[in-house]
């Protein structure tokens, strides 16, 4: 797997992207939005007479060593259901370029989970991944490393949801939920609503030329998905993006 689109940056030729070279897709779909990783984590009580300081609730992980436990939720869940959507030759029916905030150097492995066999044994029994081969439909830029002015840095991550589901028996509820999401740096002057960018045109020119310089026939987009969660990615003058 190549290393992370960021460090190659201000251009990716056509070789170095993600891009099908040589197969022709039917529609090439734009999702933009709020990108979210989910974690489901199924638990049960641990009784364990050694362990210490196992605070009000002591639970242990009733996963096998190669479960999935990690899936893309927001926008990342919509790509991920139009990427593997096949036509009668066996091929892609689209190709997938996604838009969203996220860590810096997550971009490979965020394309990794397009292919649902990449999830496989990615879970805390193990510390060292290996990479894994990525789709050739999905393309995904982040917005993340337009934001910083001169002078102003700008921390964004990736934004991660985990669900705790405890079982008992046969009975299995939900626990808690606990999200990992940094706050966005503004807020629009219209609804107080949190946003990312505040200077939406200076933003668009840095997108549109980087996207020429990335995506073949960008301006040929089929179709544009916007899913909007609230966490500041998406408001009504950010829109201008997608133009």
């Amino acid at each position: 797997m190549p290393d992370s689109i960021e460090d190659k940056l201000p251009i990716i030729n056509n070789k170095e992207s993600n891009i099908v070279n040589g197969s022709k897709l039917k529609k090439k779909i734009l999702v933009v939005g709020d990108w979210i990783v989910d974690d489901y984590w199924v638990i049960g009580d641990h009784r364990s007479p050694k362990s210490v300081r196992t605070g009000q609730m002591h639970h242990r992980a009733l996963h096998t060593k190669h479960a999935s436990i990690r899936a893309f939720c927001g926008a990342g869940r919509t790509a991920s259901l139009l990427s593997q959507a096949i036509g009668d030759d066996g091929q892609p029916l689209f190709e997938i370029i996604g838009l969203g905030i996220w860590a810096k150097n997550d971009t490979d492995s965020l394309i990794s989970m397009f292919v649902p066999e990449n999830t496989i044994d990615v879970n805390p029994y193990h510390l060292n991944k290996e990479k894994r081969t990525p789709p050739n439909n999905v393309h995904l830029i982040n917005l993340g490393m337009f934001l910083e002015k001169k002078g102003e840095k700008i921390d964004y991550a990736t934004t991660r949801v985990i669900r705790s589901y405890h079982r008992s028996g046969q009975n299995v509820r939900q626990l808690q939920r606990l999200d990992w999401e940094l706050p966005a740096k503004y807020k629009n002057d219209k609804d107080k609503l949190p946003e990312w960018v505040q200077d939406v045109k200076v933003l668009n020119k840095k997108l549109t030329q980087y996207l020429k310089d990335i995506v073949p026939d960008f301006n040929d987009i089929d179709a544009v998905v916007i899913k909007d969660l609230g966490k500041g990615d998406i408001e009504s003058d950010y829109k201008m993006v997608i133009n």
